[in-house]
C-alpha cells in the first residue's frame, strides 16, 4: 500500500517547507563555481604567460615587446579592432532596428544570415577565407596585386572580422 502526502500532513507539510525555503548555500555555491571557473580561466593563462615571458628577465622581455614584428601586430591588431567597433557599431544598429521595425521580404532570410555565424565556428570561416583570398589563390594574387586586400594588412585583417563577427551587433535584436 503506497502512502499519499494526504495521509501524513506533517511529513507533507516539512517536505513541502524543505523546497520551497530557499537555501543560501545554492545562490552562493552557484556563484563561487562560477567565480573559480571565471578566475582559472583567467589566472592560469596569464600566469603561463609571464612564466615564459618573464623566464629571461624583463630586459627580454621588453626587447620581444618593442621588435618591428611585434610592433607590427600589436598596431595590426589594435587598428582593426578600432575599426571593427565602429563597423559592428553602425551596422549592427542600422541591421538591428531594420530587423525590428520594418517586415518586408526575406525578412526571416536576413535574420538567418545574421545568426549563421553563430553556427558555424570561427575556425572554418578563417580557413575558408585563407583559402579564398590567400597569395597562393588566383584571388588573393589579384587583391595583392592592385593593394586591395592581403592578408597580414589591415583590409585583409577587416574583411575576415566582418566576415566573421558581423552578426554580433545585430544578434538579439528581434528577440530570438
Amino acid at each position: 500500500m503506497n502512502a499519499t502526502p494526504a495521509q501524513f500532513p506533517q511529513e507533507a507539510q516539512a517536505e513541502r517547507i524543505f523546497f520551497a525555503a530557499p537555501k543560501p548555500w545554492g545562490k552562493w555555491s552557484l556563484r563561487a563555481v562560477a567565480a573559480v571557473y571565471l578566475g582559472v580561466m583567467i589566472v592560469l593563462p596569464l600566469t603561463a604567460l609571464l612564466e615564459h615571458g618573464l623566464r629571461d628577465g624583463v630586459t627580454m622581455l621588453w626587447r620581444d615587446l618593442s621588435s618591428p614584428i611585434a610592433f607590427a601586430a600589436l598596431r595590426l591588431t589594435l587598428l582593426t579592432a578600432v575599426v571593427m567597433t565602429a563597423i559592428n557599431a553602425v551596422m549592427g544598429t542600422l541591421t538591428a532596428y531594420v530587423l525590428v521595425r520594418y517586415r518586408f521580404f526575406g525578412n526571416s532570410l536576413l535574420n538567418s544570415l545574421i545568426d549563421l555565424p553563430f553556427a558555424i565556428p570561427t575556425l572554418v570561416t578563417g580557413v575558408m577565407l585563407v583559402v579564398l583570398y590567400g597569395p597562393q589563390q588566383v584571388l588573393g594574387v589579384w587583391l595583392e596585386a592592385n593593394h586591395l586586400c592581403a592578408a597580414g594588412h589591415c583590409a585583409g585583417a577587416v574583411v575576415c572580422h566582418v566576415s566573421v563577427r558581423r552578426s554580433h551587433g545585430a544578434a538579439g535584436a528581434d528577440g530570438d
